[in-house]
């Protein structure tokens, strides 16, 4: 309060007094100045903010904004390859030859040869396994994976679990025989008809496998010979 205005703003009232600007019923107060972020040269840490926070950090997502991260276990390969390293060299003959042999029997198991008296081999076919003896051969061979399981672990095997795998596998000895049989026996029929046949690869793959096996199936009775005289 002044008896003379004192700068803008200034009014007087009914009593002849001057009065501030604040002071008057009409008075509006100015808007705050925005604020002003103070970084220090060294740190650049804002004033007054939390040590440790960088300023204008974002803020931590919420539970139902975050993204859920699931990791699959990995397949642990040097669990693989132990297993591997356990087995025998008995379970690699039989489990490898009955790999080898289920393979071959989609090979052609005849080669047919076309000759000319004068003219050389005119050219050659070869033939397969049919449908039914293939899937025949394949379940025997699925059945003699299983009586050989146990020898996967070394385990000691019964005797008549043994001696079906024994049984099973000289079945396998005589499909390769009558698969020899079938090309000798088609040589003799067809003499003097320019017609020549021969084992196809896939038989002697099969053959060679099942021998294998034959090896294998050995190495599992000798085993057990062996462990029975030195539990006598």
């Amino acid at each position: 309060m002044s008896d003379v205005s004192q700068g803008v703003g200034w009014w007087q009232a009914s009593d002849l007094k001057w009065y501030p600007p604040e002071r008057h019923p009409d008075y509006v107060p100015p808007p705050p100045p925005p604020p002003t972020v103070d970084v220090t040269e060294t740190g650049g840490q804002a004033a007054g903010a939390p040590a440790g926070q960088p300023p204008h950090a974002r803020p931590a997502p919420s539970a139902d904004t975050q993204t859920v991260v699931v990791q699959m276990p990995a397949v642990s390969l040097a669990a693989f390859k132990d297993t591997v390293a356990t087995l025998s060299v008995t379970a690699w003959l039989l489990f490898g030859g009955f790999v080898i042999a289920a393979i071959g029997i989609f090979f052609p198991w005849q080669t047919v040869s076309f000759n000319a008296a004068g003219l050389g081999e005119l050219g050659s076919n070869n033939s397969a396994l049919a449908g039914g003896a293939r899937f025949a051969v394949l379940l025997v061979i699925a059945a003699a994976v299983w009586l050989a399981w146990p020898a996967r672990s070394g385990s000691k095997m019964s005797v008549r679990r043994l001696t079906g795998l024994t049984v099973v596998v000289c079945l396998l000895v005589g499909v390769f025989v009558l698969g020899f049989y079938g090309v000798s026996h088609n040589n003799t029929i067809n003499a003097g008809t320019g017609e020549s046949f021969s084992a196809g690869f896939g038989l002697l793959v099969y053959t060679a496998a099942v021998i294998v096996v034959v090896v294998g199936t050995i190495r599992v009775w000798m085993h057990r010979s062996g462990t029975e005289e030195m539990a006598s």
